[in-house]
C-alpha cells in the first residue's frame, strides 16, 4: 500500500512539474506576448493555444516547437495522473523474478489490460517499476532541461538581458542521482 501511494505521488508530481512549465515560459515573453498569454495556468491550455494558427505570433517560434516536441510525453504523464486522480484507478503491483512490476487495470484487478502508456515499448502486460520510473523521470528532466535551453536562447536575443550563472547542489540527492544517471536501462 505504501509503495502504491509513493508511485501515485510520483506520477502526480511529475504532472505538476509540467504545469510549472506554463509559468517558466513567461520568462522569455515580451509585454505584448504576455498580454495575450492564456490566463489559465495549465500546460495543456498552452499547448492548445500554441497549436492554433491564429496565435502564431503570440509565442516565440522556438517555444511553439518545444511545446510540440513535449506533447506526447505530457500526454503520457497526464494519462497516468488522470487515471489515478480523476478516474480513481489503482496501481496494481506484483513481483516476478525479484522485480517489482506494475500496471493500472482498466476494469478490475483480474483483467488482462493496462492503462499505463507503453513508454518502455514492451509487449509485457506489467511494467518493471524501476525501469518505468527511470524512463518517465529522465524524460521529464530532459524536457525541463530543454525548456531551460529554449528560454536561455530566447533571452539571449534581448541585448539588454544579463545572465548570472550559479549552481545548486545538495548531498541529500546522491541516491536519486545514482538512480537517474548510473542505472542504465536503455
Amino acid at each position: 500500500m505504501y509503495t502504491v501511494l509513493l508511485l501515485e505521488n510520483i506520477f502526480t508530481n511529475l504532472r505538476s512539474l509540467y504545469d510549472f512549465f506554463y509559468h517558466f515560459i513567461k520568462i522569455c515573453l515580451n509585454e505584448k506576448q504576455l498580454k495575450q498569454y492564456p490566463q489559465k495556468d495549465s500546460i495543456n491550455n498552452l499547448v492548445t493555444f500554441a497549436q492554433n494558427p491564429n496565435n502564431s505570433d503570440k509565442l516565440p517560434p522556438e517555444v511553439v516547437r518545444y511545446l510540440e516536441y513535449i506533447q506526447s510525453d505530457l500526454e503520457d504523464t497526464k494519462k497516468i495522473r488522470d487515471s489515478i486522480i480523476h478516474k480513481g484507478k489503482d496501481i496494481m503491483l506484483s513481483r516476478d523474478s525479484g522485480k517489482l512490476l506494475m500496471r493500472i487495470p482498466i476494469k478490475d484487478l483480474f483483467t488482462k489490460d493496462n492503462l499505463l502508456p507503453n513508454i518502455l515499448e514492451e509487449e509485457n502486460l506489467n511494467y518493471d517499476v524501476e525501469r518505468y520510473l527511470s524512463r518517465i523521470i529522465k524524460t521529464t528532466f530532459k524536457n525541463m532541461e530543454m525548456l531551460g535551453e529554449v528560454l536561455f536562447s530566447e533571452l539571449c536575443r534581448d541585448e539588454n538581458y544579463r545572465i548570472n550563472l550559479c549552481s545548486i547542489t545538495n548531498y541529500c540527492i546522491d541516491d536519486f542521482n545514482d538512480f537517474l544517471i548510473l542505472k542504465n536501462f536503455d
